[in-house]
């Protein structure tokens, strides 16, 4: 489902509703020509700022969760720091929520990039778990990708992936990456 807007928006965050038969539905309506990119781990949040009219990594733009700093931007456009506890999935919210995290840069250009925790999304995601329940090592950052979703038995594979010590930033010497199959009637009912 999408909506074309009437006009431009300039740069800014807008709640946008729309009428509903029960009660109208709300989104939170983002302009910026500032993207990010967010990894939050129990001790570690790692982001990643780009200015989208250069193409260029932003440099020096403050990154920030409610009122704890996390870091300023490299010549790279990445900040690390210690996770805020306000980030943590034990952090109190009267109903299920997602805190933010905002990217400011110099000019004063804005990014809120939301973060997951997973209170809809059971026990597989977040926190020191993977898909399915496999243990994930928290001492490192991890990333995997797959060309799609669904695959055929006699399939190729195509993945892409990245692990780094979240310490050091230095790539081990040797991962074991085990794929399984699944089956899709786990997720009836969700």
């Amino acid at each position: 489902t999408w909506v074309r807007l009437p006009k431009r928006l300039a740069a800014g965050w807008y709640l946008v509703q729309l009428p509903g038969d029960v009660r109208p539905g709300q989104a939170v309506l983002q302009v910026t020509d500032v993207a990010g990119y967010l990894v939050v781990s129990e001790t570690r949040t790692l982001v990643w700022a780009n200015d989208l009219k250069s193409g260029r990594p932003i440099k020096g733009a403050n990154v920030s969760a409610a009122t704890s700093a996390i870091g300023t931007t490299d010549a790279d456009g990445l900040a690390t720091g210690a996770t805020p506890s306000s980030l943590l999935p034990s952090a109190a919210c009267s109903d299920p929520c997602d805190p933010v995290v905002t990217v400011r840069t110099a000019d004063g250009r804005t990014v809120f990039l939301p973060v997951t925790l997973g209170h809809e999304k059971g026990d597989y995601f977040g926190g020191s778990y993977g898909y399915y329940g496999h243990e994930i090592d928290p001492t490192y950052w991890s990333l995997l990708h797959t060309d799609r979703d669904l695959y055929r038995p006699t399939d190729t594979v195509n993945i892409w992936g990245m692990v780094r010590d979240r310490d050091t930033g230095t790539v081990p010497a040797a991962i074991t990456l085990r794929l399984t199959s699944g089956n899709d009637d786990y997720w009836d009912g969700y």
